[in-house]
């Protein structure tokens, strides 16, 4: 559950931040996108994960390694998708 509070705020700050034109963000945005909400869910989660499993930080981050490695290139192929799928322009157009 944490991780889809902070999937809504990493990404409400990112688009405040960063600007919220989608459409134009280069790939090393997206990819410092990736790595900061990465960064971010390590930050969160391993912590918790010692904590209730009643284990080492250090072995924490091991269990939770190929977790990371693998929605590292989900969250990023997932955003460039989302990002190319949204009509964003549509919208605007139906907002203006």
């Amino acid at each position: 559950l944490y991780t889809v509070f902070w999937n809504y705020i990493y990404n409400l700050y990112f688009d405040k931040w960063f600007g919220s034109n989608r459409e134009k963000r280069s790939l090393t945005m997206r990819i410092g996108h990736t790595l900061g909400f990465e960064g971010g869910l390590i930050f969160l989660s391993i912590p918790v994960i010692a904590w209730f499993l009643k284990i080492t930080l250090l072995q924490a981050l091991a269990l939770e390694a190929g977790f990371l490695v693998f929605f590292l290139f989900y969250a990023m192929g997932f955003n460039w998708t989302y990002d190319k799928i949204q009509p964003f322009r549509q919208m605007r157009n139906l907002i203006n």
